[in-house]
């Protein structure tokens, strides 16, 4: 990705190597990063990010928030696992607890905005987005307009997996993104076309605000 004019990522995932903490250091000033996984695995997973944090120098640039984002805050919600693939979990809403119990696929949840005090305190006014959270993708649309009208994001990168049973969400998140101007685009810069979201829509894909994001 070409150099913006962007102070921050935030970082909506699951997985992340160091080559995309040295990305972020190359361009930007900080990383959100919010995630939740499997606490069984977490142990591993929190010694790669910390670690790929002290190769690269930035243990004063990263901020990671452990949660789930959701309709509401401070839920706690089962999330399903795919065996062969540790970085694709979801949650399941349907299914809300009174707390963990000592169970490692049990998951606290955060509204999208919960982030903004942190923005804030930091000065945070542009930024670039990563999303890969597993069909929750709407949740993140649905709690976060303070976020958005704070923060000016004019590239998100998308992992876009629009199954049968999640369609409606991932309709949600097509009139969230363009009703705020972002124009869906494939290679950054070719245009998507909407009518064909759910038919052949590549998994990864960009929501740019083409005249601000000084990349096409």
């Amino acid at each position: 990705m070409g150099r913006t004019s962007t102070n921050s990522v935030v970082y909506h995932s699951y997985t992340i190597s160091s080559n995309e903490f040295y990305r972020c250091w190359c361009e930007c000033r900080r990383l959100y990063d919010v995630r939740s996984f499997v606490r069984s695995i977490s142990s591993n997973v929190f010694n790669r990010i910390r670690k790929a944090v002290q190769i690269e120098k930035l243990e004063d640039k990263v901020v990671l928030f452990p949660n789930a984002i959701y309709l509401e805050s401070g839920k706690y919600l089962r999330i399903k696992s795919d065996p062969f693939n540790v970085g694709s979990q979801a949650i399941v809403p349907e299914n809300a607890l009174n707390g963990t119990n000592n169970d490692p696929y049990i998951v606290k949840t955060m509204r999208f905005d919960d982030i903004l005090p942190v923005l804030k305190a930091n000065n945070i006014r542009n930024a670039i987005m990563k999303v890969d959270i597993q069909w929750s993708e709407a949740f993140l649309c649905l709690t976060g307009n303070q976020t958005f009208d704070y923060v000016n994001i004019p590239v998100v990168l998308m992992e876009w997996d629009p199954v049968p049973h999640h369609r409606q969400r991932m309709k949600i998140v097509i009139d969230y993104f363009t009703a705020r101007g972002y124009t869906p685009t494939v290679d950054l810069c070719k245009i998507l076309n909407i009518s064909q979201a759910f038919q052949s829509w590549p998994g990864d894909m960009f929501w740019i605000k083409l005249n601000q994001s000084e990349i096409c």
